[in-house]
């Protein structure tokens, strides 16, 4: 009986909008219906980094700053905060994370999901420093600390110069 019955298509989709006429024979007529379908499999764009700086091993307060797709929740995340923003336009984002106080790395995670639910996830690694790690590591690389050290060292042989001269010569003093 007509109009009863009813039909399943197989419709082989691409990428993006995918359109469609679709015939059907009736009693004295074909009619045809357009069909527009959109395909979105492509995960949305994700991707930061920490701006670091002198010394920013040694706050749990860190920036990132990165790249996502416009208009989209972004939610960044570490152990102890979680932040969400939406991506703004240009798809350029900075964001201040809280990590924990306790020595060593860190995760900070990211996660952003299209109106499709494909989603994004990115991850980095930071470190957080207790202060004679940085220090330890920032004289090594020829850092502000370098200079601290080398200072101190050279104020330690000064005094000990100066020292030295005035026991010599109140000895000197105390023969004649």
């Amino acid at each position: 009986d007509p109009g009863e019955g009813t039909s399943f298509l197989s419709l082989d989709l691409v990428e993006g909008t995918n359109d469609f006429v679709i015939e059907i024979d009736s009693l004295d007529s074909t009619d045809s219906y357009s069909v527009s379908i959109d395909r979105d499999s492509t995960p949305p764009a994700l991707e930061f980094n920490e701006e670091e700086y002198q010394g920013s091993t040694l706050t749990t307060l860190r920036e990132v700053s990165g790249h996502c797709e416009e208009g989209l929740l972004v939610r960044i995340s570490s152990q102890v905060q979680s932040r969400d923003i939406i991506c703004p336009e240009g798809g350029q984002f900075s964001i201040n994370i809280t990590v924990p106080g306790e020595a060593g790395q860190h995760i900070i995670e990211g996660f952003s999901m299209d109106q499709a639910k494909n989603t994004k996830s990115h991850q980095i690694e930071v470190l957080k420093q207790d202060w004679i790690d940085w220090a330890i590591d920032d004289a090594q690389s020829s850092g502000t600390m370098l200079w601290v050290f080398s200072a101190g060292v050279v104020s330690l042989l000064a005094a000990i110069v100066v020292l030295t001269l005035r026991i010599s010569s109140r000895r000197a003093r105390g023969a004649e």
